[in-house]
């Protein structure tokens, strides 16, 4: 039967809940009647994804996805929707995903209503899962990456966001134009967990060849100052980074001179903080030091003369 004993019309606005299973069992004419009044029953806090279920089958069966099709897109501006408990905007919203991409075979349609559950509901698994797999058989690895980071940014765990994040710079790896969500997520990592030599390598790099080595002298210095103290093979690393850095990218050799005293203290044989020094001894500003330094360093490889060269 097209219309139950008792039931609206199915031209008029809705249809009563506890009349659907029937009204479905026959030719329906309304699709936008059926989904009202499953929306109004969302609105009391009563869910029947069954009845959406046997909807969408219904649909597909009478030729009647088009319809349903433009129902739920009018769903989408409807305030009353707006107004549901998020709880219940997200189980409506996730029944369009549903629909959209199982029934309607719209991908896109289905990364719409996806959206929308998850701004209602950040997180939702099932949702988060049909985007995955919509953006990975289109390999539409900026969305995907941005997927990640969204999630990374909703969620209080610190684990989490930890695997999400570092999701992002695994789907973004080696894609110029991905770049800057690429180094945000490798902050975020590194401000998680500054500790982690790999994404404080990779960010470095990152910057650096986006033209912002200021930028990766900060990070390394702050590196070096944090507590706990890096260990002495990973402060040697960062020191003989920061010399390159000072030395070649930037320009300002002098700006190293803590790190060269450091160098040469540990290494005197250095040759990268020997030559920087040694380039630094016409520097009033910093000549002193440096040449300090090369003494000490000079007299520890058993260069006497050279050592006691710097101190005159």
């Amino acid at each position: 039967m097209a219309n139950t004993k008792g039931s609206k019309g199915p031209g008029s606005r809705s249809l009563r809940i506890e009349e659907l299973d029937e009204y479905l069992s026959g030719p329906i004419e309304n699709p936008q009647a059926v989904l009202d009044s499953l929306v109004n029953a969302a609105a009391k806090g009563q869910l029947f994804p069954a009845l959406f279920d046997k909807l969408h089958a219904v649909a597909s069966e009478q030729d009647k996805l088009a319809d349903l099709a433009f129902a739920y897109e009018s769903l989408a501006q409807d305030r009353r929707v707006k107004l549901l408990p998020v709880e219940s905007q997200a189980a409506v919203f996730l029944q369009a995903t549903r629909f959209f991409s199982d029934v309607f075979g719209d991908p896109d349609g289905a990364v719409s209503y996806a959206e929308r559950v998850l701004a209602a509901e950040p997180g939702q698994p099932e949702a988060v899962a049909r985007l995955e797999k919509i953006f990975g058989d289109s390999s539409d690895n900026a969305r995907l990456a941005k997927l990640y980071f969204d999630l990374a940014t909703h969620d209080r765990d610190p684990a989490v966001q930890l695997a999400r994040l570092r999701q992002v710079v695994e789907v973004a790896a080696d894609v110029a134009e991905m770049s800057a969500i690429t180094v945000d997520a490798l902050s975020r990592l590194h401000k998680i967990d500054p500790g982690d030599a790999w994404v404080r390598d990779a960010l470095e790099q990152r910057l650096v060849a986006g033209g912002k080595p200021r930028e990766s002298i900060k990070l390394l210095e702050a590196s070096l100052a944090r507590e706990p103290a890096p260990g002495e093979v990973e402060a040697f690393q960062l020191r003989t980074r920061l010399l390159e850095l000072y030395g070649k990218d930037i320009g300002e050799p002098h700006r190293a001179v803590p790190h060269i005293e450091a160098l040469l203290a540990q290494t005197p044989a250095h040759a990268e903080a020997r030559r920087l020094a040694e380039g630094l001894l016409d520097n009033r500003a910093v000549a002193a030091r440096v040449a300090a330094a090369l003494s000490d360093a000079y007299f520890k490889l058993g260069l006497a003369d050279q050592a006691a060269a710097m101190l005159n």
